[in-house]
């Protein structure tokens, strides 16, 4: 569980470490939608711009990621 979170606290990282012209900004997406946390399932609604995104996991075992947004 702890690997799983770390994991992709990582590959959010690194994503956003990448400064791409072409991202617009971001969207949260839980991994799976029917055992969402509360917190993925609210920030899922919004869109955030590039320059402030939000921290995910937004705790151990979370499985919500950042998704590019291209058309912000």
């Amino acid at each position: 569980l702890l690997t799983q979170t770390f994991r992709n606290s990582y590959y959010s990282w690194r994503d956003l470490k990448e400064d791409k012209e072409y991202i617009k900004g971001y969207t949260v997406e839980p991994l799976h939608n029917e055992d969402a946390c509360p917190k993925a399932v609210e920030c899922s609604k919004k869109k955030y711009s590039k320059n402030s995104p939000p921290k995910v996991p937004f705790h151990i075992g979370c499985d919500c990621y950042l998704n590019k947004d291209l058309d912000f």
